[in-house]
């Protein structure tokens, strides 16, 4: 039995070449879930608290259009949004703080992902108020939202989607964020993620401003653009 053994050990070795394996990791995680979590955490409070705000915006824009014309409210927008993005890191990052450990280089390097990936979600979400007039747009922006939870890479990994999921994860902000925020705390190159979302900024800037430009002609108030009244005192 031992020789058959020996022989058994010997034709396997000849058949797979003595192929050697070696893992290399390129993170060192902590064991605690606080610090394995982080990053979806941060960025799923992050991407909530955006979303809704790019929400209430486009319902100013909605109402500010018929008192300041169409592209001063647009303005008025962008400038709100991307002060809302500057702020939001030093809530979201001091909030994290008080609960894992990290250095003030990473605290900085955190910050810069965390207004790319705002600015990002911003202008998505934005984009799709736009399109769809407000607060009916959130019959899209929910479902998308859990959609994207699940494809950020936070509970499966990008190579373990399926085709849809993996398609969803490489072209909305959610993935690219908790990647980036990842890499950012762990160690890691962030290149690919941050020009995903550079290119999410882009092209959805460019989808608001062409809704913009194409759509809201009605010199008519409705409803939905009362529900955030805007006067030129304001």
């Amino acid at each position: 039995m031992p020789q058959v053994k020996k022989q058994a050990a010997a034709t396997a070795a000849t058949l797979t070449g003595q192929v050697a394996t070696t893992t290399t990791k390129l993170h060192a995680l902590p064991t605690n879930y606080q610090y394995q979590f982080a990053p979806m955490f941060l960025n799923l409070g992050a991407y909530l608290g955006i979303m809704l705000m790019s929400l209430v915006l486009t319902l100013m824009f909605m109402s500010a259009r018929h008192v300041i014309g169409k592209w001063s409210a647009l303005l008025a927008v962008q400038l709100n949004g991307f002060i809302g993005v500057l702020v939001a890191p030093l809530v979201t990052l001091g909030t994290l703080r008080c609960l894992i450990s990290f250095s003030s280089s990473a605290f900085w390097q955190l910050f810069g992902v965390q207004v790319l990936f705002g600015l990002a979600v911003f202008e998505f979400s934005l984009a799709i108020a736009f399109l769809c007039g407000g607060l009916p747009s959130m019959i899209l922006q929910l479902p998308l939202l859990v959609s994207q939870v699940v494809a950020s890479g936070a509970i499966i990994p990008r190579p373990a989607l399926n085709g849809f999921y993996r398609w969803l994860s490489t072209h909305t902000p959610m993935s690219q964020g908790v990647y980036s925020t990842f890499n950012a705390l762990y160690g890691g190159a962030n290149s690919g993620y941050t020009s995903a979302l550079w290119w999410l900024i882009s092209l959805s800037l460019l989808a608001v401003i062409l809704i913009g430009w194409l759509g809201y002609r009605s010199t008519k108030t409705n409803p939905l653009s009362r529900l955030v009244p805007f006067t030129a005192g304001n």
